[in-house]
């Protein structure tokens, strides 16, 4: 079985759409919903920018085999 937003199923997210309208009406309930799935794209588009931006090799520093360059340097002495 599929799940979809907030772990749930499209029967589940149908039910509680149908719950929601019974409950509110029509009016209210499509300003929360506006407001919910506006909410929840923009977090899922941060959330997707982050997980872009961030790379572990970036964060390692630049990749070098040669750690001769951390010791010090004889010709100083």
């Amino acid at each position: 079985m599929m799940r979809n937003m907030f772990g749930l199923g499209w029967m589940e997210i149908s039910l509680l759409l149908v719950v929601l309208v019974l409950i509110f009406g029509i009016g209210p309930s499509s300003q929360l919903l506006g407001k919910l799935f506006g909410t929840y794209r923009k977090v899922n588009n941060a959330r997707q920018q982050l997980k872009g931006s961030i790379n572990p090799l970036n964060l390692l520093g630049p990749k070098s085999n040669d750690r001769s360059s951390d010791l010090p340097d004889e010709s100083t002495k």
